[in-house]
């Protein structure tokens, strides 16, 4: 099987896998739209945080991953939260 193929089976599997998952917690509401608007989204912005932190500001990747990932999964979730996606 090709790396590419492979590897898109995987995000498509953890995609879907992550949004039935916070459902069966009771975490989301039931609105695939928003969530797949705002995780792509967020996947877009990680791309281009981490390619301007490490290629353009010329900072470490092992230094600007943790902090450009986890910067932005709490950003998600307050996201989450305003087009209220979390359930109360």
């Amino acid at each position: 099987m090709p790396g590419w193929l492979g590897s898109s089976i995987v995000v498509i599997i953890s995609f879907f896998g992550r949004y039935y998952h916070y459902l069966y917690v009771n975490l989301i509401e039931r609105e695939f739209g928003k969530y797949a608007v705002t995780n792509i989204l967020f996947g877009l912005l990680t791309v281009g945080g981490m390619s301007l932190a490490v290629d353009v500001l010329q900072y470490p990747a092992k230094f600007s991953a943790p902090v450009v990932v986890g910067l932005l999964y709490v950003v998600k979730f307050a996201v989450f939260e305003k087009t209220g996606l979390i359930k109360r």
